[in-house]
C-alpha cells in the first residue's frame, strides 16, 4: 500500500493553512525592509472556454525588486457555462518570455463552499490556477482564488 495518497492529503492540508498566513508574512517583510511600496493592478480575470468567470471581487498587489516581481492575488465570482479546470490572471509586469513554465506560486481556491489547494503557476506573463486534484471547478457562485509568489521579468 502506498504512501502517496496520504502524502498529498498531508501537503494539501499544510498548504491550506500555510497559503495565507505566508502572504501576510511576506507582504510585511518586504514592507519593512523596502522604502518602495505595494502597487495594486487589476486584471480580468477569467476561466478555460467553456467556463465563463464573472468576478465579484478583486483585489492584487504586487512588488518588484530588481528584476523579480511578488506578487499576491483575492479574487472572488461566479462560475458559468460549462465546467473546466483552470482560472487565469495576468500579471502586473510581463514575464520573461519562455514556452516552458516559469516559477511556481501558492494557492488556495475555494469551489462552492469547499475551501482546497490550488496549484498555480506561471507561463507567459499569466498566472494559472488549478485545483489540486485538476478536477473541473464547479458552477454557481462561491469561486475564490488566493495566490502569492514571485517571477522573473526581463
Amino acid at each position: 500500500m502506498s504512501s502517496f495518497p496520504l502524502f498529498a492529503k498531508n501537503y494539501t492540508a499544510t498548504l491550506l493553512n500555510w497559503a495565507p498566513k505566508l502572504t501576510e508574512l511576506f507582504k510585511s517583510f518586504l514592507d519593512l525592509v523596502s522604502p518602495l511600496s505595494w502597487g495594486t493592478w487589476t486584471p480580468t480575470a477569467t476561466a478555460d472556454s467553456p467556463m465563463t468567470y464573472t468576478v465579484t471581487s478583486i483585489s492584487c498587489w504586487y512588488f518588484r525588486l530588481f528584476k523579480t516581481v511578488f506578487f499576491t492575488v483575492y479574487t472572488s465570482g461566479t462560475t458559468a457555462t460549462g465546467a473546466s479546470a483552470r482560472f487565469q490572471i495576468p500579471l502586473p509586469i510581463a514575464s520573461i518570455s519562455l514556452s516552458e513554465v516559469q516559477e511556481a506560486a501558492v494557492a488556495q481556491v475555494v469551489d462552492g463552499g469547499a475551501t482546497i489547494g490550488g496549484v498555480a503557476y506561471i507561463l507567459d506573463g499569466i498566472l494559472y490556477v488549478t485545483r489540486y486534484d485538476a478536477a473541473n471547478f464547479g458552477l454557481g457562485t462561491d469561486r475564490i482564488v488566493r495566490a502569492c509568489g514571485f517571477y522573473r521579468i526581463n
